[in-house]
């Protein structure tokens, strides 16, 4: 699972059918944020799909919304809504992650730290991609 605090995601379903399932930000206690970072991404230490409730124990109190599209259809996932998806089949979704401008001028700096690193000029040990 995993939320963006920047902006706007929007999925188009192009061919068949994909289920997405949505946390409001309320629930994030609940969710157990890992500290770990994945382009523009914060992500979740729990598991939705084998969750261990020993370890993540507030989990069966999280409430979520289950959204179901189709092909031809749209979805809008706000900032800081947490979301899993699963596909049922095959399928091919476009996901536009959409900004607004003053949406990127509080982002600026993340962006520079993150194409700096992407490029490999920085390092940050606490991101995926550097496991």
């Amino acid at each position: 699972m995993q939320y963006h605090k920047y902006y706007r995601k929007i999925i188009c379903q192009l061919k068949g059918n994909k289920t997405y399932y949505l946390f409001n930000h309320i629930e994030t206690t609940n969710l157990y944020p890992s500290n770990k970072y994945k382009d523009f991404s914060n992500l979740s230490k729990v598991n939705f799909w084998k969750n261990d409730y020993n370890l993540y124990p507030n989990f069966k109190h999280a409430n979520y919304i289950q959204i179901n599209i189709s092909e031809g259809q749209v979805l809008s996932i706000p900032p800081y809504w947490w979301y899993a998806s699963e596909s049922s089949d095959i399928n091919i979704s476009l996901e536009i992650n959409y900004d607004n401008f003053l949406n990127l001028i509080s982002f600026t700096g993340n962006c520079i730290n993150h194409f700096s690193h992407k490029l490999g000029i920085t390092q940050n040990f606490n991101c995926v991609c550097c496991e």
